[in-house]
């Protein structure tokens, strides 16, 4: 009787490190997959989100030119260019919360309306060959595919981007970008992760004709 469950508590042993190990070398690529899951999920809510569906922000820029016709002033409106920011992460933060929460309710049914739905009743999740998890790409149709939970816990936050440059012969570009970055905590199976995404949103993009002053002002 000694010799059987000595026996057994060997196995055991034996099984419980070689899954061990084995879990241990797929981390790299659950958190590779887990990233991009994460990724295309936040591109999807930030194009969906406030700001695409509101046009009454059409002008961010004024330019003013002297007797000459020559530029002398580019004045950016930051006013409304952050009150723009700010209305595009409180859009984003109040979905994120919902989805959080497991309370999103799908407004239509439409496939983003859907996925949200989805995530808010699942969480992220990805299907992953077990061979890719492995590393045995040999035995990719082999082995069965898993599916793994990712659970994120967010944080957004917005800046804003100005540029102005030369383009081409006497025109100058002038481009307002909003970059909206989202810290989350990323909840693996066993273990967890702090990443962060950025995605900018370009809300303006003019091309003028004139040279870049030698000031401008960003008030």
């Amino acid at each position: 009787m000694k010799k059987v469950i000595i026996v057994f508590v060997a196995i055991v042993i034996v099984l419980s490190l070689f899954y061990s190990y084995s879990y241990i070398e797929m981390i790299p690529s659950i958190k590779a997959y887990g990233k991009m899951e994460l990724e295309r999920f936040n591109q999807m809510i930030v194009t969906h989100s406030y700001m695409t569906n509101d046009s009454i922000y059409n002008r961010f820029v004024n330019i003013e030119r002297n007797d000459s016709g020559e530029i002398s002033m580019i004045e950016f409106d930051m006013i409304r260019i952050n009150e723009l920011a700010n209305d595009v992460v409180l859009d984003i933060e109040s979905t994120y919360v919902m989805v959080e929460n497991h309370n999103y309710i799908k407004k239509d049914d439409s496939y983003y309306e859907k996925r949200i739905d989805e995530v808010s009743k699942n969480g992220i999740i990805s299907k992953i060959s077990l061979a890719t998890l492995m590393n045995t790409p040999i035995f990719y149709f082999v082995l069965p595919n898993i599916y793994v939970r990712y659970k994120h816990l967010s944080k957004v936050n917005s800046s804003v981007i100005k540029n102005v440059e030369n383009y081409g012969l006497n025109h100058i570009m002038v481009e307002v970008v909003i970059r909206i970055s989202m810290e989350h905590a990323i909840v693996y199976p066993f273990f967890e992760e702090i990443a962060t995404h950025n995605v900018d949103i370009p809300i303006l993009l003019e091309i003028y004709q004139g040279q870049i002053p030698l000031i401008y002002t960003n008030n």
